[in-house]
């Protein structure tokens, strides 16, 4: 049975993914729902199937891939904020979540960009600068070491809840639903 609020384990779906990041495709479709929030599971799954996958991939993987796009769904719907990026766990090290962070933004801008987005399309300001917030991320959220202290750590929790409220608000603007309070910073 697919849960439909919680995202698939981050490690068991990079196994599945062989060779592609799972922060990086959430990413992209979640960047693809936000411009095309009708995007049907199926043609998310074949197309996603035809960019990462020489061969169709297993029934494990595609029902990985299903559960992922409707939990997001779900998520990116919910009245409350339910809304989590596909990221590894705090067992892992600020290194790898930074990157995958940085890979998971990537992705949200190429799933923008695939549905034909562009920054300056008549939205908001701020919908504008989390755009432009993202693309920095992309450019420069870099680890010197595995070992993080506390101020690393706690400004890394800050930038996912700024990409994840972000999120939220760009999903919300460019699918006219309905606003809900933010945490906007």
């Amino acid at each position: 049975m697919i849960d439909l609020i919680n995202l698939p384990d981050f490690e068991l779906l990079g196994k599945h993914l062989q060779s592609s990041d799972p922060a990086e495709t959430h990413g992209t479709l979640c960047g693809m729902l936000c411009v095309e929030p009708t995007l049907n599971g199926t043609i998310w799954l074949e197309r996603i199937i035809s960019d990462l996958f020489a061969d169709a991939p297993s029934t494990p993987v595609q029902d990985d891939l299903l559960a992922l796009y409707s939990a997001t769904v779900a998520q990116l719907q919910a009245d409350e904020y339910t809304f989590t990026l596909c990221l590894p766990d705090d067992e892992s090290t600020l290194t790898q979540r930074a990157t995958a962070l940085t890979h998971w933004c990537q992705g949200f801008l190429s799933g923008l960009g695939a549905q034909g987005v562009m920054i300056q399309q008549g939205r908001t300001d701020e919908v504008e600068e989390f755009i432009k917030d993202v693309f920095m991320i992309t450019q420069g959220m870099r680890c010197e070491t595995d070992s993080a202290n506390d101020q690393e750590e706690q400004a890394y929790c800050e930038i996912v809840e700024y990409v994840r409220v972000g999120v939220l608000l760009v999903y919300q603007e460019l699918t006219d639903q309905p606003t809900h309070p933010t945490h906007w910073h």
